[in-house]
């Protein structure tokens, strides 16, 4: 037999399977990130997931859906939590919350099956787009296996632990699914033959760009890349993927206003933005380095780091061997999409669902591997879809002189056995990887020693120290942090934990000394004014005590402690009608919030004080 005939045979193999190409990419996806990832199904909470599940009061119930201010439901997330104007991510913890309380195994579970329903996507969108008129004839019957590789090689790629293992990071994984759920809805519209099909695809494609612009703002690029998509391999020009597709493109452009609604109250504005305290253009010179790093991380995809950080760039001349890399690689991207070549949508694609994080400064987290969770689905079609083109067309050359390349005739087995090897690297790494996450002070410990002058890293250790009760321990780290980089603001977080530790070890003058000095450094940090008036208040401070509990009031009218404490300072500084109406207020509050113990305590509290204002 020839090796022609071989060839032919191979094609028809795979042409034949790829009539259960959903079913077998599905199992066999699920397979490889349930064993992978199951391993550490059981792994706690972490870092910001605290804020948006331990201490989230919107996910413990799931009616009324909005609540109220003080008692919010599960669409109103609070401002300080990483869930904030992301609200369908936040119900989603609700929904875990309502199953399983705070046992992280229904966490983990629900990230591993959005990560394999997003990988489902993948496969589907790189399917349908090697089997359009411009790709058919040149991957031929190599579509299914191709599709399976790069859907395969994206799932288990060490660099997506982080949005996956990561509670909180739901809000990524969300994102990304209603991105591509975007993208291939309106791929089904783009190729639909009826008009019942193309509407049902239109109205799918709308429903999820609105979704995805509910769990993160990331999702802003995905109306563009839908139309450059269309426009590159599909209609051939703006103006006639507009005219031809006008229907969906109005539901996803139309999402925006969803996104404005849920941000016009700019959640998380003290973190991200011009509040955030840095200058936007030592962010993009920064960002050009980072860009980089980003790209490494694809290839080379270690070390990794739970909170990484890197020193910023401050003059064009220290950015210029980032720049120019960057400004060239840009520069051919916008060439070849404007040839409507597609190495140039998977560079656009790279850029533009990065480009919110590259444009806005984020001084607290300067990069972040999770964001990469969506931009390296162009990486992955690259190196798997280009490599199989390249490999086609050197092959095509030595067979003849033709002018037309197919790959039809090349069979997919190599490429398989090639990304099966690849995979089973990336398994063991991202297997090693998941380890870290197996306990808090672990995946901190990791981060300090692969990053010494990681001064975030070495607060964080020490926290989690802190509250496993190994108070010596986290105080060495906090006073670490504070001589790596005293002129970093990061060290007034390091004051701030230092003062609680002290404050837990009942030493109130070293408490109160670093929480002032956290205070000085971060105004920012409101909810430190109450536990420094409590400190004040056992230290007979009053004065003082007064004027901090005043402003927790102020800034936290919803928390009884500081009215209590409050009403206790007036008391004591003889400000007998003030203390009464504060009591007055905290017994309130507490009977809206349903605290029964606590009215009881306020009730006696305040016919004990009326009676000693109204003795002689």
């Amino acid at each position: 037999m020839g090796a022609r005939e071989t060839m032919s045979e191979n094609s028809q193999h795979w042409e034949l399977s790829a009539r259960t190409a959903g079913w077998t990419a599905f199992i066999l996806l699920a397979l490889v990130i349930g064993v992978v990832y199951g391993r550490a199904a059981r792994a706690p909470f972490v870092h910001d997931d605290n804020t948006s599940v331990l201490t989230n009061p919107s996910i413990v119930r799931l009616w009324p859906p909005f609540g109220t201010a003080e008692r919010p439901g599960p669409l109103r997330p609070p401002r300080d939590a990483i869930t904030s104007g992301r609200p369908l991510v936040n119900l989603s913890l609700a929904l875990n919350y309502y199953f399983g309380g705070f046992n992280t195994l229904g966490y983990h579970v629900v990230n591993m099956v959005l990560h394999l329903l997003t990988s489902m996507l993948l496969f589907g969108i790189v399917r349908r787009t090697l089997l359009l008129e411009g790709f058919r004839s040149r991957f031929g019957n190599a579509t299914t296996a191709l599709a399976l590789a790069v859907a395969l090689i994206w799932a288990i790629h060490p660099l997506q632990t982080d949005a996956v293992e990561y509670v909180s990071q739901r809000t990524e994984l969300m994102m990304g699914l209603f991105y591509l759920a975007t993208l291939y809805g309106s791929l089904r519209y783009f190729t639909a033959e009826t008009r019942r099909s193309k509407a049902v695809a239109a109205a799918g494609a709308t429903l999820a760009c609105l979704c995805g612009m509910a769990c993160k703002e990331v999702m802003v690029s995905a109306p563009l890349m839908t139309l450059l998509f269309d426009r590159t391999f599909v209609s051939g020009s703006l103006r006639a993927a507009l005219k031809k597709s006008w229907p969906v493109y109005a539901g996803l452009f139309g999402s925006w206003l969803v996104l404005l609604a849920l941000n016009i109250d700019a959640p998380r504005s003290h973190a991200a933005g011009p509040n955030a305290g840095l200058p936007f253009y030592v962010w993009w010179l920064t960002q050009a380095k980072v860009l980089l790093l980003y790209l490494k991380l694809s290839i080379w995809p270690w070390p990794l780091i739970i909170h990484r950080e890197t020193r910023l760039v401050w003059t064009i001349s220290e950015a210029l061997p980032w720049l120019l890399p960057v400004a060239l690689g840009v520069a051919g991207t916008l060439t070849l999409l404007w040839r409507r070549i597609s190495i140039g949508y998977l560079g656009t694609w790279f850029v533009a669902i990065l480009l919110p994080t590259l444009l806005v400064p984020m001084p607290s987290e300067v990069v972040a591997e999770r964001r990469m969770y969506l931009p390296l689905a162009a990486v992955a079609v690259f190196v798997i879809v280009g490599g199989f083109a390249a490999l086609a067309w050197r092959g095509q050359l030595r067979r003849s002189n033709e002018s037309t390349i197919s790959s039809r005739a090349l069979s997919p087995r190599p490429l398989m056995i090639g990304a099966t090897v690849l995979a089973l690297v990336f398994a063991v790494v991202t297997s090693y990887r998941l380890q870290v996450y197996g306990d808090v002070i672990t995946i901190w410990r990791d981060a300090v020693a692969r990053q010494p002058d990681n001064v975030r890293a070495t607060i964080n250790l020490g926290c989690v120290l802190q509250d496993a009760g190994r108070y010596n321990e986290a105080i060495e780290q906090f006073e670490r942090a504070l001589t790596i980089d005293p002129t970093r603001p990061d060290v007034g977080l390091a004051h701030r934990s230092l003062g609680l530790t002290w404050a837990r070890l009942e030493q109130p003058e070293k408490a109160i000394h670093h929480l002032k000095l956290a205070m000085r450094l971060r105004p920012d940090v409101t909810n430190d004014h109450g536990l420094l008036g409590s400190l004040l208040l056992d230290m007979h401070q009053f004065p003082e005590a007064v004027q901090q509990l005043e402003l927790a009031v102020q800034q936290r009218p919803a928390d009884i402690m500081p009215l209590a404490n409050l009403a206790s300072a007036y008391a004591n500084l003889g400000r007998g009608s003030d203390a009464v109406a504060t009591a007055e207020k905290a017994r309130a509050l507490a009977d809206k919030q349903g605290a029964a113990n606590l009215v009881a305590q306020f009730d006696s509290w305040l016919a004990t004080y009326r009676g000693r204002l109204t003795r002689p």
